[in-house]
């Protein structure tokens, strides 16, 4: 899928910060262990807005665990495109693991998430990063809150080497600290699972747009309203507490389909 000429200029991007005003006064906060990207699925923008938040973080010196929103069982899969050479026969063992034949295309088995592993991969190559798959394959079989507190709980047990720092990329209703609402009942999302003075929250909202995903039939949806702001990380509490601040994606966003039709 990717030429030598795109994987080179993914390579040269990942040597540097890429341009995201305020991440570098985040990443240098002290005790920050655990760091929550909440998302709409399904975007081109998001994904790669966080490939860049992890870039930044490796090249402030920090190691990056990046904890992503598919199952375990994709685990092994995710850990031989790590090790490979990411060519086109590396991308299609890729999309055999599960993750990636669903039915629900639901933006989490995206292009850009793809692109999004890809950049990780490179990144890889001469940073410390890992990823971690830690959702549960059967998630649909669960209520909500049953899911969110497995969740929270995995997550609990990805603890960096000293200095480092775990990625949460996940929907943003996982990555709000307290509550849910839904209906009667309301549940602890993900993110409340962890510890509040070492866990921070941030919700990525683009200028309205569109997006892939899953709502009463899977496909291209409108998405968010319509904004004028500029990219970068704004550490603007939400008035609930539910998010500690926002990744601004800056633009518009796109839908990016999926990474392979179902079979």
């Amino acid at each position: 899928m990717f030429t030598g000429l795109l994987a080179a200029v993914l390579a040269a991007s990942t040597a540097a910060c890429p341009s995201l005003p305020g991440a570098d006064r985040l990443l240098a906060r002290t005790g920050l262990t655990w760091l929550f990207l909440g998302e709409t699925h399904g975007t081109a923008e998001s994904p790669a807005a966080a490939a860049d938040l992890a870039a930044c973080a490796a090249a402030a010196g920090r190691p990056v665990v990046f904890a992503i929103e598919q199952p375990w069982t994709n685990q092994p899969a995710i850990d031989t495109y790590l090790r490979s050479n990411g060519d086109a026969a590396a991308h299609a063992l890729l999309l055999r693991a599960p993750m990636w034949r669903r039915d629900a295309a639901d933006g989490r088995s995206s292009v850009a998430m793809l692109d999004l592993i890809e950049r990780l991969r490179l990144l890889a190559r001469s940073r410390p990063l890992r990823i971690v798959a830690f959702d549960t394959p059967v998630f649909e079989k669960y209520e909500p809150g049953l899911r969110d507190r497995l969740m929270g709980t995995d997550l609990r047990r990805v603890v960096p080497t000293p200095g480092g720092l775990v990625i949460v990329y996940v929907g943003s209703a996982h990555a709000a600290k307290g509550t849910v609402p839904a209906g009667p009942k309301p549940y602890r999302a993900a993110a409340d699972y962890l510890p509040a003075d070492r866990t921070v929250s941030l919700l990525m909202l683009g200028n309205g747009g569109q997006a892939w995903n899953c709502q009463e039939r899977c496909g291209v949806h409108a998405s968010g309203n319509e904004r004028d702001r500029k990219r970068g990380v704004d550490m603007l509490r939400a008035p609930d507490g539910s998010y500690d601040g926002l990744l601004e994606l800056g633009m518009r966003t796109t839908a990016s389909p999926p990474a392979r039709s179902p079979e």
